[in-house]
C-alpha cells in the first residue's frame, strides 16, 4: 500500500480548517491541523510533512516568521501560503521568507489541491535527483557510494549510502525509526527489529570523531534520530 502524503494545515479559522481537512483526507492525504504557531511548532518537532498549507494571519505570531522557521528546520518541505485577495505584498514577502507557492482567498479547493500535489512532486523530484552533498569536512556522492574526508576515501555499503543520503536530505528534523524502516528498507516496523541500530552504529563510526558522543547523528530518545550537518 502506498504511503499517504502528510500535510499540515496552519489555519485559525476553525470552519475553514475542518473543511480543508475533510477535503484533503477525501483526496487521499493524511492531515493535521494547527490553529496557531505554537501548535504548528509542536507538530513540526515530531512529524515530517510532505507539504504545509499556511495562513499568514495567525493569532499568536506572524505567519511569515513561522514560514521562515519551517524552512530552517526542513528547507525542502514545500509551503503554500494562503493570502487575502489583493494582498500582493503578502505574496512578495512570502517568497522572500521561503514560501514555494500561494493561493488567494477565496480559492478553489481543486486549484489548491493541484498546487499542493505539484509542490510535492517538485520537492520529491529534487530530493531524488540530488546526489552530491557536503557537510562538515566530508564530501559525499550517493550515486557512487563515495564518502571522502579530505583526500581520504571512506568505504560505504549501498544501504549505508542510502541511509546517509536520507539523513542529509532531511537534515535537522527528527526522523522516527519507523520512517527509516519504511523509506530505506521498505519494511513494516517491528518492535524487535534492530536493523537500524546496527547501521546507525556503523555510520557513526565512519563520520563521527567520537562515535560514542556523536555530533552528527543524534539520538532523540523516544522519538528517533536527527542528523545535524
Amino acid at each position: 500500500m502506498e504511503q499517504k502524503s502528510k500535510i499540515l494545515i496552519v489555519e485559525d479559522e476553525e470552519k475553514m480548517a475542518l473543511g480543508l481537512k475533510d477535503f484533503f483526507e477525501f483526496s487521499g492525504f493524511s492531515v493535521k491541523i494547527a490553529s496557531n504557531c505554537r501548535k504548528a511548532r509542536e507538530y513540526l518537532k515530531k512529524t515530517f510533512f510532505d507539504a504545509i498549507i499556511l495562513d499568514l494571519m495567525l493569532p499568536d505570531c506572524d505567519g511569515l516568521i513561522l514560514c521562515d522557521e519551517i524552512k530552517e528546520i526542513s528547507p525542502k518541505t514545500p509551503i503554500i501560503i494562503l493570502t487575502a485577495k489583493g494582498r500582493e505584498i503578502d505574496v512578495i514577502r512570502g517568497f522572500e521568507y521561503g514560501a514555494d507557492d500561494y493561493v488567494k482567498k477565496p480559492f478553489s479547493l481543486n486549484e489548491l489541491l493541484a498546487r499542493v500535489k505539484a509542490s510535492i512532486r517538485r520537492s520529491k523530484s529534487l530530493l531524488s535527483t540530488t546526489t552530491q552533498f557536503k557537510f562538515s569536512k566530508f564530501f559525499f556522492d550517493s550515486e557512487r557510494c563515495i564518502l571522502k574526508k579530505g583526500k581520504k576515501n571512506i568505504p560505504l555499503t549501498y544501504l549505508e549510502s542510502e541511509l546517509l543520503k536520507y539523513f542529509l536530505s532531511n537534515s535537522n528534523r527528527i526522523i522516527s525509526r519507523e520512517e527509516l524502516l519504511k523509506e530505506i528498507w521498505n519494511v513494516l516496523p517491528e518492535p524487535e527489529n534492530r536493523y537500524i541500530d546496527n547501521y546507525i552504529l556503523k555510520l557513526r563510526k565512519k563520520i563521527e570523531d567520537d562515535f560514542k558522543n556523536p555530533k552528527h547523528i543524534l539520538t532523540i530518545y523516544g522519538q528517533g534520530y536527527k542528523f545535524v550537518p
